[in-house]
């Protein structure tokens, strides 16, 4: 009798992890689990409910990060996308932000996330000028990849009531126009504390229980799709650990690779 399996992958280059004493070809799985490794000839006498050709592709275990802000990736997702690719143009985050002003009414704040400038062609931050003519009726702040630095529009800085006689904070620096004093728009660290990390987490303990599995859910996607399956959040506060908790009771990140 054959055994009854809900998964055969074959077709592939196999990884398992560990040292094989011959080539894996094929891998089942049943309720979730690998419940057998082999030769295709030794697996394909399985009933498999489905069955997947990986046309050459590599298979390896789900990765697991022990130092990961999953938390944190989650709640940027739901910000302007303005991870820069290398040798990425400044004028390429310009019209992205060009584009989210025009569909976002006139006042409403204008957050963005993972610019670099080491990335950039230019190799410097969009100016003030740049970031004020892309969003004219719009405060804009975009944090750096690091999330140690931003750089924020002229309508932003006012309303950070950030200006030419605006000491640095302790623990932040305000850049300026060597001539002028006038913050040319970047702010590290402390300077930019209204839209950190920590401020982040803040704000996501005033969501509902719903609204933060929904974010962690969404960044779950994410990580599954590029085979981040295990990860160890360091950044945890009592409002992402009930939410992890109840996510898991009610198994919503059990599936999330599957959409």
């Amino acid at each position: 009798m054959s055994l009854n399996v809900d998964l055969l992958l074959t077709g592939g280059k196999i990884y398992t992890g560990v040292k094989d004493p011959a080539p894996v070809e094929a891998i089942a799985v049943k309720s979730g689990r690998i419940c057998a490794v082999g030769k295709i000839n030794e697996l394909c006498v399985l009933n498999a409910k489905n069955k997947i050709d990986l046309k050459d592709k590599i298979l390896i275990p789900g990765l697991i990060d022990a130092h990961n802000h999953l938390s944190y990736y989650s709640q940027l997702l739901l910000l302007l996308d303005c991870r820069t690719p290398l040798n990425g143009e400044i004028s390429d985050l310009l019209n992205k932000i060009q584009s989210k002003a025009k569909n976002t009414p006139a006042g409403q704040l204008i957050r963005g996330w993972g610019f670099a400038e080491y990335k950039a062609r230019e190799h410097r931050y969009p100016t003030r000028a740049e970031l004020d003519e892309a969003a004219p009726a719009n405060p804009v702040i975009i944090t750096h990849a690091s999330g140690h630095s931003a750089v924020a529009n002229s309508l932003m800085l006012k309303l950070m009531k950030i200006d030419a006689q605006t000491p640095d904070p302790q623990g932040g620096k305000i850049e300026r126009d060597p001539i002028t004093n006038e913050p040319t728009g970047v702010l590290h660290d402390a300077a930019m504390f209204q839209h950190s990390l920590e401020a982040l987490m803040m704000e996501f303990g005033t969501l509902s229980l719903e609204e933060r599995i929904a974010i962690l859910e969404r960044g779950a996607v994410e990580y599954a799709r590029v085979g981040i399956t295990t990860v160890g959040d360091p950044g945890t506060m009592p409002t992402h650990f009930s939410a992890y908790q109840e996510a898991a009771r009610n198994n919503r990140f059990s599936t999330v690779g599957d959409q």
